[in-house]
């Protein structure tokens, strides 16, 4: 990447990713918090025993998420959906009723805003009842599986100024046993109240492909290749198979977000994921996240894991 570029670039991708709680300074509050605290989840305290009327169908969808699956710039207590992203297209194509507490810059169990949080809203609006159908989380990207830099910071470090200094800290710390950590304490609880739901982990869609060599990202038309980039195309890796590993010590399933999206991330024909001011896509789509397109496909392929 040349200097020139370099400058461009950084400015740009740094301004539109700030919509989404991802700073490029070290100290962005949307990482902030200990990230070796428990994950913060419902009380459990002293049980209601779960209601004893059947399982209605069609039965609900819940959704909890980060910008992957709101799709939207609003955070923390603002945070809204996105109507196009996978969760709402999803509720349309099942004709289910949805309750989505999707939201930007939210992790697992490191940023100010986590799972826990998200499923206490989602539990005040009825959510995890008998009538649970589906329970859904997206996370990962915004969590500090090094105690320093999320992993989405990391990468939008590298793609917008060619920061892509190794850090084998920030990919050997991401596995599947703190995922679990993470989230078990909510699934527990969701396994209580929802006896009836299916409960999977959400991946995310391809960025770049498995087997690629090199970053790269589209910035208004033209393809930025990132070649000093090893360490990002590893750590997307990690998580991705830390995630599957995850669902399955805790008997839970996993969308393949990736394997749905194939061949269709970031700098190819017909990408599935925004660029920087991108004609491919939308030019103020949020970069590096689901087009329209993008999210139709996941909810396509939920609806149909799921025989919904």
């Amino acid at each position: 990447m040349t200097n020139a570029l370099t400058r461009f670039l950084a400015p740009t991708l740094a301004a539109a990713l700030t919509v989404v709680g991802v700073s490029l300074s070290p100290g962005a509050a949307s990482a902030g918090g200990n990230p070796n605290q428990n994950t913060t989840t419902p009380s459990t305290t002293a049980p209601v025993p779960a209601p004893k009327n059947k399982l209605s169908k069609p039965g609900q969808i819940v959704v909890l998420g980060d910008s992957f699956a709101a799709n939207s710039p609003d955070m923390g207590a603002a945070c809204t959906q996105n109507p196009d992203a996978w969760p709402e297209q999803l509720g349309k194509l099942t004709k289910r009723r949805l309750i989505e507490k999707a939201c930007s810059g939210a992790s697992f169990g490191s940023a100010n805003y986590q799972i826990g949080d998200e499923a206490r809203l989602a539990d005040k609006e009825g959510g995890f009842t008998t009538d649970t159908a589906l329970f859904l989380m997206q996370f990962g990207m915004n969590d500090q599986w090094n105690g320093e830099d999320t992993a989405l910071r990391i990468i939008i470090k590298c793609l917008a100024g060619g920061s892509c200094q190794e850090d084998h800290t920030a990919v050997t710390s991401i596995t599947p046993q703190a995922i679990v950590d993470r989230t078990k304490q909510v699934i527990d609880y969701v396994r209580y109240y929802s006896p009836n739901a299916r409960i999977a982990f959400v991946g995310y869609p391809e960025l770049l492909h498995p087997g690629t060599k090199a970053a790269c990202i589209d910035v208004a038309g033209r393809e930025v290749t990132i070649h000093n980039s090893k360490a990002i195309i590893a750590l997307i890796n990690k998580l991705d198979a830390a995630t599957r590993e995850a669902a399955t010590m805790l008997n839970v399933d996993f969308v393949d977000a990736r394997k749905a999206t194939a061949g269709r991330g970031l700098c190819t024909p017909k990408p599935l994921v925004h660029g920087v001011l991108d004609s491919k896509t939308d030019v103020y789509g949020i970069p590096a996240h689901p087009t329209v397109e993008g999210d139709a496909v996941m909810a396509r392929t939920i609806r149909d894991q799921f025989g919904l």
